[in-house]
């Protein structure tokens, strides 16, 4: 603001001094040239110009300071306006130097996160048909228990015995990487958040596997951890249309027949009326948590869409 002001009072001052000047070489031209030809013509003039031949070098001289000022105020306006130009020219060159390798970057980023999108579903299978492995070892072990008891220790063992045979996925920790390293903010976010869920399955499961004394774990928590396995499911089957389509990524709505669906469609399970809703207080207890769980999940998952 104070050097706009400064700029406009420049402007205003040499513009008062251009037109004084404009005035008093006009006075000078009228009463030095024309009031003595109109007087007494050329001789006249003479006369005149004689008489005030000192005051007549001065103006003279004057005149041609004020013309080699003029120029030189010319010229280094013409040379402030080429500079000026030149500057805007290379400006305008950087911005679209940066522009297009922007775009170069941009694209050789697509690429790559295509490329290492294209192993996603392939890691995605995996780690579901691992997760279902274990539902399905969690599943038998709870037949005919009442929730309110203990897993019994032989049980326990047949568990232990089923985990050991258990490997989860391998090589996954690259495909990751590269989809985090080369998709956009929101999609790196998510995909992070899947491989921290997954750490952290990984991590329960592997502590049924490392159960080496046989700790006894009573049926609320080895529901819950059946119950788990499936909400873990369906947070993996959220990233498929992703991975295979490239559709956005989604948190599977839960209803609580999906998980009754899920655990009905188990081989090898017994007695279909263990899975009535409503008959067993404890497994509609966790199934309703862990829904709550994924609808705050999808709740969450719109908001950060809205905002990105």
């Amino acid at each position: 603001m104070m050097r706009n002001h400064t700029v406009r009072d420049f402007v205003m001052r040499d513009k008062i001094i251009t037109s004084g000047l404009l005035i008093t070489l006009t006075l000078y031209v009228f009463f030095m040239v024309i009031m003595p030809f109109y007087d007494g013509g050329f001789h006249q003039a003479l006369k005149v110009w004689e008489k005030w031949q000192t005051f007549n070098s001065g103006m003279i001289a004057l005149v041609a300071a004020i013309i080699t000022a003029y120029t030189a105020v010319y010229i280094d306006k013409q040379a402030r306006q080429r500079d000026n130009k030149n500057r805007e020219d290379e400006e305008r060159r950087y911005k679209d130097t940066k522009a297009t390798e922007k775009r170069k970057h941009d694209e050789q980023r697509e690429r790559e996160f295509i490329a290492a999108k294209a192993f996603l579903p392939h890691v995605l299978a995996d780690i579901d048909t691992y997760a279902k492995i274990c539902t399905k070892t969690l599943f038998p072990l709870l037949s005919g228990v009442e929730f309110k008891h203990r897993v019994t220790n032989e049980k326990i063992k047949e568990l232990n015995e089923h985990f050991q045979s258990i490997n989860p996925p391998q090589n996954f920790e690259k495909v990751f990487q590269d989809c985090i390293k080369f998709g956009n903010e929101y999609e790196s976010k998510k995909i992070s958040k899947l491989l921290l869920d997954f750490q952290v399955f990984n991590s329960r499961m592997k502590g049924f596997k490392d159960n080496d004394d046989q700790s006894e774990y009573s049926t609320n928590y080895m529901t819950e951890m059946l119950v788990y396995t499936i909400y873990f499911q369906l947070k993996v089957i959220g990233f498929y249309d992703f991975a295979r389509e490239g559709k956005p990524i989604t948190e599977p709505t839960s209803q609580n027949y999906i998980y009754y669906c899920r655990l009905q469609s188990l081989e090898n399970n017994f007695f279909s009326d263990y899975l009535e809703e409503g008959k067993y207080p404890e497994l509609d207890k966790k199934i309703n948590m862990y829904c709550g769980l994924n609808n705050k999940s999808e709740k969450q998952f719109e908001e950060l869409a809205e905002v990105e």
